[in-house]
């Protein structure tokens, strides 16, 4: 059985509207950066080889040539001409929320245990604990807790590259929190395009990629 090695993936670095050659009229583009990952039972655990990157386009999925679009200088561009951000975000690969997710309860548990070590016995103290980490994290660290930033990844509203407010944030973690007690209801995630959790679709919010 195989449960480590490497495999390539892609997250969004940047997107928005642009001329497509090949549908010949404006069209959604998402620009791809491309990374080699070692991986751990499928879930990618540190970056090995940046491969560079690959415009898209969203409609006809055409791929064009990362060297023949450039987001550096505007004369780079040529026929490819970029408008301003005018599409939703792109939710983030599935496997690097599970690889957050693993390191934030990590993170969680010992400090509990650190706690119990030194006196301080509740049994609902992990589950304080879990609401107030993620809470923090997704306050003062614009949506995203250690494991999700080691992973470069955020929770951010569903239809704009932004940080959901903290009422939102609120219902978001109390109900992850609670789903944390049975992981499978996190599955739910990969029965929707947008990869919501039950979490997510509560706080109208999704993860994805952070943008360099």
């Amino acid at each position: 059985m195989i449960i480590f090695g490497t495999k390539t993936i892609g997250s969004v670095s940047k997107t928005g509207m642009f001329y497509c050659p090949n549908c010949k009229k404006d069209q959604p583009y998402k620009l791809m950066r491309y990374k080699r990952y070692f991986h751990l039972f499928f879930i990618p655990i540190f970056p090995i080889k940046d491969l560079g990157d690959g415009l898209e386009c969203m409609n006809c999925h055409t791929s064009f040539v990362p060297n023949s679009v450039s987001f550096k200088e505007e004369s780079d561009l040529k026929h490819i001409v970029v408008a301003p951000d005018l599409i939703s975000p792109t939710s983030a690969n599935f496997s690097k929320r599970v690889g957050a997710y693993i390191i934030d309860y990590i993170l969680i548990y010992i400090l509990y245990i650190a706690l119990y070590s030194i006196g301080i016995v509740m049994w609902p103290l992990i589950i304080i604990l879990t609401f107030l980490y993620f809470l923090l994290c997704d306050i003062y660290s614009k949506g995203s807790s250690l494991g999700k930033l080691i992973f470069t990844i955020k929770v951010s509203e569903l239809d704009a590259d932004k940080v959901p407010i903290n009422s939102k944030l609120i219902i978001r973690n109390l109900i992850k929190t609670i789903s944390s007690s049975i992981p499978i209801i996190f599955l739910f995630a990969l029965t929707n395009e947008d990869k919501q959790a039950l979490h997510d679709k509560a706080a109208d919010s999704i993860v994805i990629d952070k943008i360099n």
